[in-house]
């Protein structure tokens, strides 16, 4: 799987891409319409992605319109790539369960001391020597959904920053013309005065 997002080519079958692990639905749901399945990645530049895959109740189903497989405007079967930054990387490896791979990419500090990870799904491979740390669990899904609405607040605040900018800059070339203007005013009086 491939895809060109934000000027970042994510490619799951790059040499130089690395997959880190996999996470797929509890076993109930195979064949439902809440089937998902998902890769964890890294690239050779350090940027996270998954690529996954799910039913139409996952946050991997897509919009089919005037599809073969599916009745015009249904929500059917998708799959796809999505980045993630290292927090969410990590916060979806810990609820993965895997603890070998976390330890790997983020259990060690700058000063190379193991650091705690949150809680793990599978407490049986997060057996630490640290205690785990007590805060609210937020799925990967709440995570890349805050990741969404805070790229979109962002986008929010750069379009109102910029209006704001252009009405100032209205606001100061109308303030700039009445300077002017008065300049003009008070030397054209100075001269009718001094003739």
């Amino acid at each position: 799987m491939k895809a060109t997002i934000d000027g970042i080519t994510y490619n799951t079958e790059d040499q130089a891409t690395e997959w880190v692990a996999s996470r797929d639905c509890p076993s109930e749901a195979v064949n439902q319409l809440r089937y998902w399945q998902e890769d964890l990645y890294r690239t050779e530049q350090g940027e996270w992605f998954l690529a996954g895959e799910g039913g139409p109740l996952t946050i991997w189903g897509v919009f089919h319109q005037d599809s073969s497989d599916c009745d015009s405007g249904d929500i059917g079967y998708g799959a796809g790539i999505l980045p993630l930054g290292p927090d969410q990387a990590s916060l979806w490896l810990q609820e993965a369960g895997d603890a070998n791979a976390w330890r790997h990419f983020f259990g060690r500090s700058k000063l190379g001391h193991t650091k705690a990870p949150t809680v793990f799904s599978r407490p049986h491979e997060a057996a630490l020597d640290e205690p785990k740390v007590a805060k609210p669990r937020k799925s990967s899904r709440a995570v890349i959904k805050e990741a969404r609405e805070a790229k979109a607040k962002a986008k929010k605040r750069e379009k109102a920053k910029a209006k704001k900018a252009k009405a100032k800059k209205a606001k100061d070339t109308k303030a700039v013309k009445t300077l002017r203007k008065a300049s003009n005013r008070a030397l054209l009086l100075a001269k009718r005065h001094k003739d």
